[in-house]
């Protein structure tokens, strides 16, 4: 059985949970938190129920700012009541003080023990973490995991195995090679998957008029895979293949391009339940969503470097949100005009360098020198050099 563990965080300890989950994920557990594997337009309560209850046990950073947020208070209800074990990380804070603080969490951590994170960082308790993991499940074996982990951390073990060399050279790692290197077109082929992606898992929920997404996303996706030189998720659920393409691209922009696609796909899911459901409070709730969708994409597109290359014909959220005119079938052909807008801003973007470009831009400039050299009379008959596109 996949060991899966939840982790239960604020925002302000977003980096933190990055650290855990970096080095659970060395060594062989799959995670799971909000920043990373969260997905637009849908519920946040939903997500992290359906996260929690999946998990065989959660581990909670317990910072400042944990203590007084609502949202991890009812992970920690939820995953109490859904008998998970816990395994608390303290954050600058101590146990007496956590304690003190949140009586209703130490009734539901009962008597976990805590374990806080030196002035050397995460990488320091990660090999008492998984061994704790390991040993609620009773999976601890000598020079398994311990050493697995004590490789991960740098420290020296004292039993070495083929499978800690192995984790310690995947820490070490380049990142995949790929088949296609070109970032234009590896972009456009991320953006594409990730839009594939959720027509396929999510998005049947919400696209039932474009069962057409469906059956291309089928087909597609395992070329795509290949061409990207990344391995294809033996699942086929769309959110957990999303989830597992995303863990396995090496470079944020390639992680951004997949967003991207995500976020278009669930935009057009969003919009027409808008679509459908007019002047009814499904209709506010939509817009809702839709609003962090924007949020998320504009992000996105920022990291990307083309958000102000797209809103120069019209601002992001003009583009995604349905007009109150609009048919679903209109809404539906302009968010593909609105994709096809996206890729070809990357394309222009990514495309050649200027140096690649330049001996076409040499050669435009020996034909403008030729054509302003002519007499103004010939001039008026001699058409002017256009420049080569991109220059």
């Amino acid at each position: 059985m996949e060991k899966k563990i939840f982790i239960s965080h604020v925002e302000e300890d977003g980096g933190i949970a990055k650290g855990i989950a970096d080095g659970l994920e060395a060594a062989g557990y799959n995670t799971w938190y909000y920043e990373r594997d969260g997905l637009p337009a849908l519920s946040y309560l939903i997500q992290t129920s359906k996260a929690i209850e999946e998990s065989s046990a959660v581990v909670l950073i317990i910072s400042v700012h944990s203590l007084s947020s609502h949202q991890v208070e009812k992970e920690v209800v939820h995953a109490h009541e859904s008998g998970k074990p816990f395994a608390p990380v303290l954050v600058d804070i101590s146990h007496a003080e956590f304690q003190t603080r949140q009586p209703e969490w130490r009734q539901a951590i009962g008597s976990a023990t805590s374990i806080r994170i030196p002035a050397e960082g995460v990488a320091s308790i990660l090999p008492r973490i998984v061994a704790g993991l390991e040993a609620l499940s009773g999976r601890t074996r000598k020079g398994d995991v311990r050493d697995k982990m004590f490789a991960a951390s740098g420290h020296e073990s004292p039993e070495t195995d083929l499978v800690a060399l192995r984790l310690q050279l995947q820490h070490q790692r380049d990142p995949s090679p790929t088949v296609i290197s070109n970032p234009a077109e590896r972009g456009v082929l991320l953006i594409e998957l990730g839009y594939a992606l959720y027509a396929l898992g999510l998005g049947t929920q919400v696209l039932p008029e474009r069962q057409d997404l469906v059956s291309t996303g089928n087909a597609d996706t395992s070329d795509i895979y290949k061409r990207l030189g990344i391995p294809s998720p033996n699942t086929r659920d769309g959110a957990e293949r999303f989830h597992a393409t995303r863990r396995a691209l090496a470079s944020e922009r390639d992680r951004d391009c997949l967003d991207v696609g995500m976020e278009l796909a669930a935009a057009l899911g969003v919009g027409l339940v808008i679509l459908f459901h007019r002047a009814t409070h499904y209709e506010v709730e939509g817009r809702n969503r839709m609003r962090g969708i924007v949020g998320q994409m504009r992000l996105s597109l920022l990291r990307l470097g083309i958000v102000e290359l797209l809103e120069k014909e019209q601002p992001i959220e003009a583009a995604l949100l349905p007009t109150a005119k609009e048919t679903r079938d209109e809404y539906s052909q302009r968010m593909d005009s609105s994709k096809a807008a996206v890729v070809g801003a990357f394309r222009q973007h990514y495309g050649p360098r200027r140096d690649e470009r330049e001996p076409a831009s040499q050669q435009h400039q020996q034909k403008l020198a030729r054509w302003k050299a002519l007499p103004w009379w010939q001039r008026l008959w001699a058409k002017k050099p256009e420049p080569p596109q991109g220059i």
